[in-house]
C-alpha cells in the first residue's frame, strides 16, 4: 500500500498542499540560516531573567517571517484556516531547528511581532562569586 498522506488545504489552483511537503519546505528554508551566527549573536546580548541568564538574537518580526505575516488577534477577521495551519506548523519548525542549536524561540517583550531566538548560558564570569 502507497503511503498515506495529509492534505492540509488545497492551493489557488486547486491543487492539494501536503502536510509533510510544508514540514520540508519550511525546514530547508529555517535550516539555511546562518545558525551559528544567530548562537554568537545571542551570546552576545545576554541578561538576567530571574533564576537564568538567557541570550537572545532578533530573527525578525512575524510580519517578515511566517507564511502569513499575519498576527492574530481576536479583534482581527483577516486571517484563514490555510494561514493557521502553514503559520502553525512553521513554528513547530522553527521551534525543532533552534532546538538543534539548543536555543528556543520567544517573542518580545515589549513588541510580541518581534521574535528572538534565545539560549540559556551559564553565569557570566564578572558576576560569578
Amino acid at each position: 500500500m502507497g503511503e498515506v498522506r495529509t492534505v492540509l488545504f488545497t492551493d489557488e489552483d486547486g491543487e492539494p498542499v501536503y502536510e509533510d511537503d510544508l514540514i520540508d519546505q519550511y525546514k530547508d528554508d529555517i535550516e539555511s540560516w546562518d545558525w551559528d551566527k544567530i548562537k554568537s549573536t545571542a551570546l552576545q546580548f545576554v541578561e538576567k531573567e530571574e533564576d537564568d541568564y538567557i541570550g537572545r538574537a532578533w530573527l525578525g518580526t512575524v510580519f517578515g517571517l511566517t507564511p502569513s505575516g499575519k498576527v492574530y488577534t481576536f479583534w482581527t477577521s483577516n486571517q484563514t484556516e490555510d494561514d493557521v495551519l502553514k503559520d502553525e506548523i512553521w513554528w513547530d519548525v522553527l521551534a525543532e531547528v533552534a532546538q538543534k542549536y539548543d536555543m528556543f524561540i520567544f517573542n518580545g517583550e515589549g513588541d510580541p511581532c518581534d521574535v528572538f531566538a534565545g539560549i540559556i548560558v551559564d553565569q557570566p564570569e564578572e558576576e560569578e562569586e
